[in-house]
């Protein structure tokens, strides 16, 4: 993430919240180490709020945050289906390589707040799974979306990245749900990897919760 690979995907969900000022309430569900939420609360001023399970990502994002003098991004250990946040309170929530709560983002976002979905595209890190894999397959659609929402808009984002090292490979492929479930034959083809060229794509959909009368 700190090399920048995933900098234009960040630089869009912030143009996406552009609009909302120093008032607005961001929650980032499903925030890992906290990149997207911190360049969230850098570009937009808004308060950028992000939740994770994991203790130690909250530990490093907030760590950051404090680091560079953010004091509109915090941090909060909770999972993203029961998200210790008041019903309303939300004017917009980013979800990212994520599960997709909607039912909770429903309970917690405004009326007219939107939601921000950023998902893994068919060739999404196609190069990296070559490079690894003996059999490999493009990614499906995501079976999560959400149902009661109004979708508003949705944009493809397709790029290639060059990774240089290998360092930087296994810090990229660490990032990914594969790392949990590559073989150890597998890890071995990763770990002679010293340079890698592979595509990044993502589907970026914006929902809105519609008013109810």
């Amino acid at each position: 993430m700190n090399l920048g690979h995933y900098k234009p995907i960040s630089d869009k969900v912030c143009e996406l919240l552009s609009d909302l000022k120093e008032g607005g309430f961001i929650i980032d569900a499903g925030c890992g180490e906290g990149y997207y939420t911190n360049n969230i609360a850098r570009q937009t001023r808004a308060q950028a709020y992000g939740f994770d399970l994991s203790k130690e990502a909250i530990i490093s994002a907030s760590k950051v945050a404090k680091r560079e003098g953010l004091a509109n991004s915090r941090f909060f250990v909770g999972g993203i289906y029961n998200l210790p946040v008041c019903d309303s309170g939300a004017d917009a929530i980013v979800n990212i390589f994520a599960p997709c709560a909607e039912d909770e983002f429903s309970r917690i976002l405004k009326a007219s707040g939107r939601l921000i979905i950023v998902a893994a595209g068919e060739n999404h890190l196609y190069g990296l799974k070559r490079a690894i894999y003996d059999e490999v397959h493009r990614n499906a659609e995501r079976a999560d979306m959400p149902k009661n929402m109004k979708l508003e808009r949705a944009h493809k984002l397709s790029y290639t990245i060059f990774l240089q090292s290998a360092e930087e490979i296994q810090s990229l492929f660490s990032m990914t749900p594969y790392s949990y479930r590559t073989s150890e034959k597998d890890m071995k083809k990763l770990y002679s990897l010293t340079s890698l060229e592979t595509e990044v794509e993502v589907d970026i959909f914006v929902y809105r919760k519609e008013m109810t009368l």
